[in-house]
Order: structure tokens, then C-alpha cells, then sequence
């Protein structure tokens, strides 16, 4: 886990904003476990010594916690974020986040994923969950993942090198270092420095409005570029024809891998919910994209698992639904791929109902022919029919 000391923020005489210690944490180390304690079978403690100092004073080298934490046991369920994957071992090595105990001021670590509620939308540099720390050898804490691939020890290491070099920095330094490692093409570090350059330079949207054009970003960097953005500059982002050309890039059919494909979806989930993508250019980009992009019947499901007009009242909510309602239709009418249908006839459940959307599910069913596309409708009909009675 990640337990960081947030500090108040004072904007200075030359406009640069300090360091957030929710990004850069005030005491970031690498630590060696020189002493295990089991506490029966379910229960140890690890002793560590500190190494090597990231973040924090550089007199915390030698200085030894403890980590006590439950361990997981097999065909025994457990909150992986919590819990020990792999015992701890003499010798591991750990990037660590510690803080100090109020009674004593004494340094200890633990393994919980989340921070404090109240934290979270400070806490969360990269897109879509924490950094995944504490980073063993051996073992990642974050969703129970083998230390291998992105959320490995190595990758970890690699962002704690860096939060070093900029935390140390002099402060006039700190921006121009952010700026060239948030296109540095670490897909752990690239999120970060963007979230941490936006938060603490005031001169950031331009840049990072170029950095937009940037077709070797990231998938993680593009999400998070685009998060930040709509954060920063709001509507002048939202609506601009560069944001378009950068979200019509995810939707290609281009994706790598399973990682590029779930910061895409969480992305366009959390940008429609948040009102960040309007109705309609929301669903032209994710037809487009299972049009392009193949994936597994639970990832679309996930994909398209929202509730599009929830804060939509009068006028407003019955023009977009009466929009989608008939683009999904005619989907599904013309559309050659199973898979567009499918989706199409998933969303059709997010729609209210009334005699006539009844009258044309009815109809293009008796015209649908693909036996999946008609067990998705036959679901929709009941579901509706149920709740135009319940009126």
C-alpha cells in the first residue's frame, strides 16, 4: 500500500506549485527483509532494513520496520491488496512507501492497496487504480500479479529512480524533467509525470496539448493526457478537434495487448459518466472500436456496462435516447458483424421504453437470424415488457 503524508499547497512568489505529496511520496525506499516471524499459519511479520532512500532523508538509510500482514492460503480465499501472495523471504528486496506512527514517530510499512477515501482522487496518479507498491522481488502486492511485465520490481524500481531525480531537483528543474519523462515511453512513469506536471506547472496545458500530437505516447500516457486535459482546460479541450483525432487513434483496431485495451475502456467509461464525452460521439467511438478491435464477450460486457442518461432529465434525455435508440437498431438491422450486433443489442438495456421501442425490438427480432443477436434481444424484450408494465 501506499501510505503517504498529504501536505498543504501554497502557491509560491514564482507561481510554481511544490512537489504534491500525493505523487511524490514523502518517504519512497528500497528495503531488504533481514528477519521473518510466522504468527501461526495465517499471520508474519518481516523485518527490513532501508537501503536506499528515494524519497525522504538520506539518513533513513540503516534504519530498519516491520511489515505484519496476513498470508494467503491455498483454496483459501483473500483480499489479495491485503495479503501476502508470497511469503516474505531473508534477502528480498522491496520499494516501499512508509510514514511514521503518530505515538512514536516510528517508520512502518503495510500492503493495503487504497488510501483513505478522502485521498483518492489525489492519490491515484495513474489512471485507473494506485501505483502498484510495495514492489517485492518477488511478488507484487497489486492484484495478486507475478512480479513480471509492467507492475514487475524492475518497473518499479525504475519510477522510484525518477521520482528521486525530480524530488531532488531544483525546483525551477523539476518541470522540464517532468516533460521528458512524460514521453519517455515507461508506461508506469509517463501517467505520473503528466498528473505531476499539470498539478505543479502553470505553463502545462500547452505543452501538454502538443503532446497530444505525439503518436509514440503511451496508451497509459494518451488516457491520461486526456483525463488531465479535461480536467485542466475543460470544455477548450473536450470539444477541440485534436482531442478527436487522439481518442480516433484508440479505436483503430491497432491495440498491442489486454493492458492497452482496459486503460482505453475505463477511459471511455469515466469520460462519459463524468460528462467529459457527449452521448454521441461516445457511442460512434465504442462501435467503432469493437468494429475494429476483437475481444472477449466479459470485456465487452464491461465496456458497455453504463447507464449513459443517468443525469439527463426532460427534453434533453428523450432527444439522446430516441437518438440511440434508432442508431442501435439500425445496427443491428445492417450491420454485417455479429459483434457490433451484440453490442448494439446490449445497450438497447439502458434505454427507458414505451409501446412503440416495444413494437420495433418486436419487429427486428422476427428479422434478426444470428441465434446470439436473438437470445440478446429476446433478454432486452423481457426486461422491457416487465418494466413498461411496472409503469
Amino acid at each position: 500500500m501506499f501510505f503517504l503524508a498529504l501536505v498543504m499547497v501554497v502557491m509560491p512568489e514564482d507561481g510554481q506549485t511544490p512537489l504534491r505529496r500525493s505523487f511524490v511520496p514523502e518517504i519512497l525506499v528500497r528495503a531488504k527483509v533481514t528477519d521473518v516471524t510466522s504468527h501461526g499459519q495465517n499471520w508474519e511479520t518481516a523485518t527490513l532494513v532501508i537501503d536506499h532512500v528515494f524519497a525522504g532523508t538520506a539518513k533513513l538509510t540503516g534504519t530498519r520496520f516491520r511489515v505484519t500482514a496476513p498470508v494467503v492460503m491455498p483454496f483459501r480465499s483473500g483480499v489479495y491488496g491485503h495479503s501476502l501472495l508470497a511469503r516474505f523471504q531473508v534477502g528480498e528486496f522491496g520499494v516501499w512507501v512508509l510514514r511514521r506512527a503518530k505515538a512514536d514517530q516510528g517508520l512502518f510499512g503495510g500492503l493495503e492497496c487504497h488510501p483513505p477515501v478522502e485521498d483518492c482522487p489525489e492519490y491515484w496518479w495513474r489512471y485507473g487504480g494506485p501505483a502498484p507498491l510495495p514492489a517485492r522481488r518477488v511478488i507484487s502486492s497489486r492484484e495478486g500479479m507475478i512480479a513480471t511485465g509492467r507492475f514487475s520490481y524492475d518497473s518499479v524500481l525504475k519510477w522510484a529512480q525518477v521520482v528521486q531525480a525530480i524530488s531532488q531537483a531544483a525546483r525551477e528543474r523539476q518541470p522540464e524533467l517532468l516533460k521528458k519523462y512524460s514521453h519517455g515511453g515507461d508506461p508506469l512513469i509517463e501517467p505520473w509525470a503528466i498528473r505531476v506536471l499539470a498539478r505543479t506547472d502553470p505553463l502545462a496545458p500547452a505543452f501538454l496539448k502538443e503532446l497530444a500530437e505525439n503518436a509514440k505516447l503511451t496508451i497509459p500516457g494518451q488516457v491520461t493526457l486526456d483525463s488531465v486535459l479535461c480536467e485542466v482546460i475543460k470544455k477548450d479541450w473536450q470539444d477541440s478537434a485534436l482531442r478527436l483525432r487522439l481518442l480516433q487513434g484508440w479505436i483503430s483496431g491497432e491495440l498491442g495487448d489486454d493492458y492497452s485495451a482496459r486503460w482505453i475502456s475505463d477511459r471511455l467509461r469515466a469520460a462519459l459518466r463524468d460528462r467529459e464525452l457527449d452521448i454521441r460521439t461516445w457511442l460512434r467511438l465504442v462501435m467503432g472500436w469493437i468494429t475494429n478491435q476483437s475481444m472477449s464477450k466479459s470485456f465487452r460486457f464491461q465496456l458497455l456496462n453504463v447507464s449513459p442518461f443517468e443525469d439527463l432529465r426532460g427534453t434533453k434525455k428523450q432527444n439522446e435516447e430516441q437518438y440511440v435508440f434508432d442508431v442501435l437498431i439500425q445496427l443491428i438491422r445492417k450491420n454485417a458483424g455479429t459483434e457490433v450486433k451484440l453490442a448494439a443489442a446490449q445497450l438497447l438495456f439502458s434505454v427507458s421504453w414505451n409501446d412503440s421501442r416495444l413494437r420495433t425490438v418486436r419487429a427486428l427480432l422476427k428479422e434478426t437470424l444470428e441465434e446470439e443477436v436473438r437470445t440478446e434481444l429476446r433478454a432486452v424484450l423481457n426486461v422491457a415488457e416487465q418494466a413498461n408494465a411496472d409503469k
